[in-house]
């Protein structure tokens, strides 16, 4: 009995310390806006093979006109697989470099996207956070800046009410007077921040 217990509690460790392992050791995925990194992908394609259509125009037509290279009539097999090779290797490394350059602008928008729809359905609780090596920090910094302006100005007006409040019920004969003058200065301080409508 004592066995099959010791047996057990090392089953319960072992899982424990795989689930804190695995918990840490998340795998990244690089494709997190699909539709905006492969548009990306395929404009640092385009540019990245037209510069380098023009820069072999631009070197070779004027060594062919002064017969300065002669190419046979064909080309050997080697030479061709050769600019093959070269033309997908090419190709993956611009690829990959896109998708890996995105990846650092793609993950703070979909930070920013999902942090929006918490906000809207009221479970913010943290401020945004991104990875320290990503792009768009500064606009981060500057959500989170205005979530804050929102949040000291909501306080502000639930005391203002909450004084208006204390003034109603309160017996004074002249709170109703400053009651109104409270809610008209809250009133005015809404429009002031609200924002303008299309």
């Amino acid at each position: 009995m004592k066995n099959f217990e010791e047996v057990s509690q090392r089953v319960i460790t072992y899982n424990r310390d795989m689930n804190n392992h695995t918990s840490k050791k998340k795998p990244r995925l690089y494709l997190i806006n699909r539709d905006f990194q492969l548009r990306y992908m395929m404009v640092a394609l385009a540019v990245g093979g037209g510069s380098t259509v023009v820069t072999l125009a631009v070197v070779l037509i004027p060594l062919f006109q002064l017969e300065m290279i002669r190419f046979p009539n064909f080309l050997p097999f080697p030479f061709l697989v050769g600019m093959a090779l070269a033309a997908v290797v090419n190709f993956l490394t611009v690829a990959g470099l896109s998708i890996f350059i995105t990846h650092r602008i793609a993950g703070p928008m979909y930070s920013m996207v999902r942090y929006l729809h918490l906000v809207k359905e009221q479970n913010a609780k943290v401020p945004l956070r991104v990875r320290e090596n990503d792009d768009l920090r500064f606009l981060v910094r500057n959500i989170n800046d205005f979530f804050e302006y929102l949040n000291t100005q909501n306080r502000a007006d639930t005391e203002r009410i909450s004084e208006v409040l204390h003034l109603i019920q309160s017996s004074d004969f002249d709170a109703p007077k400053k009651a109104v003058e409270i809610l008209e200065e809250v009133r005015g301080d809404l429009q002031k921040r609200r924002i303008p409508e299309n």
